[in-house]
């Protein structure tokens, strides 16, 4: 094969690519938000506030604290034992909350039994906004720097960008992974605590999987943000 079609071949599969990390970027909040409307229409033996009230007493010896807030998908696990419900649907018997509160859950599981993993996880992520915020700056003054001649300078400016991205991107990689976990640890407190079936445990599966996705885009995100394509 001649090497200009080798070239065509990759050119093409680099944008289907491309159109495919947009496309993950701009609309997997949106997908999430109508997985959550049907979900949430599905009933199920168990409120969110039961579930994290059957937990707190058996596996957390009642160190758990819960807060509540209005926004929808507010839900969230503080490293001191908060967790945040969304007064919604905290008690509701709805399948997308109670799936929302178990892998908040699973972050409590993640804290009490990889403490060490959680707060290093913690700690990257402030390093990594810190490094996120410096990008631009970087690479706008490495390349007024080789413009007006201080090359070395302008590299080391550079390279100082590209380690940004790198710590963004590595980031990024490590709450998928954490986020991977809780959902697991979310499917087994959902069968042990709240009696779902195999059928209710598929549905909350791909659920929490277009929960997951929305951390893939953040991923995404960051790689694709210099095609200006990506929406805020």
């Amino acid at each position: 094969m001649e090497i200009k079609y080798v070239i065509i071949i990759v050119a093409v599969a680099f944008l289907l690519l491309i159109m495919v990390g947009l496309a993950i970027v701009n609309f997997s909040t949106e997908e999430l938000y109508d997985k959550y409307k049907k979900v949430s229409n599905l009933p199920c033996g168990i409120t969110p506030i039961d579930l994290v009230n059957v937990l707190n007493m058996t596996q957390f010896n009642n160190q758990l604290r819960v807060t509540f807030k209005n926004n929808l998908f507010c839900d969230a696990l503080s490293s001191n034992g908060v967790l945040t419900l969304c007064s919604q649907y905290a008690n509701q018997n709805n399948m997308a909350g109670v799936a929302i509160c178990a892998h908040e859950l699973g972050h409590a599981y993640q804290f009490r039994d990889k403490k060490q993993k959680m707060y290093s996880h913690a700690s990257l992520i402030k390093t990594s906004k810190l490094f996120s915020w410096l990008f631009t700056p970087l690479v706008i003054g490495g390349i007024g720097a080789l413009i007006f001649g201080y090359n070395m300078i302008g590299l080391g400016i550079l390279i100082s960008a590209g380690i940004s991205f790198l710590v963004a991107v590595i980031s990024k990689l490590s709450t998928i992974g954490i986020e991977r976990e809780a959902s697991n640890n979310a499917l087994e407190i959902l069968r042990v605590y709240a009696n779902f079936t195999d059928d209710e445990l598929k549905t909350a599966k791909k659920f929490l999987d277009s929960a997951k996705m929305t951390y893939i885009a953040d991923l995404l995100k960051i790689m694709l943000k210099w095609t200006m394509l990506v929406r805020k």
